[in-house]
């Protein structure tokens, strides 16, 4: 086996299926860590088969007994995103994010997603394809995907079809799970390196891997640490060892606690991408 970031054969396994979440279905899978750069992966990997029943109503499974479904809005995506911009998202679930992005800009046909599984596409707005088979007549001047590189079966191939579905000098932005997140590295939370390992990611990805990914594509990005969950989240998993519906914001000790780990620590849960087309794209 070679890493698919940076080439190199000295992979090791770190993770069993009874390490990883729901063990793995019982599957014979392992998670693999690359001794150069870092970068995680599912091995062996699920066949397409196996993808599209994983992906067939992925929206009404849920992470833990009991998890309320809140709505999945990422409300800095606005400061991307231009009047009259021609908006892809993909893996776009419920739609949550395009709903609320065609309610604050015009006009509203211009902001579209896609995603595999068929029951959350209303054919209005978002619509039931995976990125390959997704052949539309015109050229997008954004495109974003939260939470969703880290599915990909094939992350070269994706970024190269991302890009083809810009215009020229369209941009891109990628919400990607870090594996540099404070209760992995900074906490070591046992209990949370299990909830982690999930088996829908292929791949597991930190700001060193990702940077060397692109920049072996040629393709300029920004990276940002970005920290979504805050000190009541870590203080449930440090004493409760578990996860939980309520992720309140607390004003300004959250935002005190966000930048100690993202510029102090230089870690954070949470890694945006951010990067447009360019040359031979």
């Amino acid at each position: 086996m070679n890493c698919i970031v940076c080439g190199s054969d000295l992979v090791r396994g770190v993770y069993g299926k009874d390490e990883i979440r729901w063990e793995c279905w019982e599957q014979d899978k392992h998670i693999f860590e690359c001794g150069i750069c870092k970068l995680r992966f599912l091995h062996p990997p699920w066949t397409q088969e196996e993808i599209d029943r994983l992906y067939h109503n992925y929206f009404n499974e849920t992470d833990f007994h009991g998890q309320v479904q809140a709505k999945r809005i990422t409300s800095y995506l606005e400061k991307y995103v231009k009047y009259a911009h021609l908006i892809l998202e993909i893996g776009c679930g419920v739609g949550d994010n395009i709903s609320r992005l065609r309610r604050k800009f015009h006009p509203k046909k211009w902001i579209i997603g896609i995603d595999k599984d068929p029951h959350v596409c209303n054919g209005v707005y978002s619509f039931n394809f995976g990125y390959e088979d997704f052949k539309p007549d015109v050229k997008f001047d954004f495109i974003y995907g939260i939470q969703l590189f880290e599915h990909i079966q094939n992350p070269r191939n994706f970024i190269c079809k991302l890009l083809f579905l810009l215009n020229a000098n369209g941009r891109f932005l990628l919400e990607i799970p870090n594996t540099d997140d404070p209760l992995l590295t900074l906490y070591k939370v046992e209990e949370f390196q299990k909830f982690y390992n999930i088996p829908h990611h292929l791949f597991f990805y930190n700001e060193k891997n990702i940077r060397l990914f692109f920049e072996n594509l040629h393709v300029p990005i920004k990276v940002i640490r970005y920290q979504k969950y805050g000190i009541l989240n870590h203080l449930r998993w440090l004493i409760l060892k578990r996860p939980g519906n309520f992720h309140p914001h607390v004003p300004i000790i959250d935002d005190i606690y966000k930048y100690i780990l993202t510029k102090i620590f230089k870690i954070s849960d949470t890694l945006i991408v951010i990067g447009k087309k360019e040359g031979k794209y």
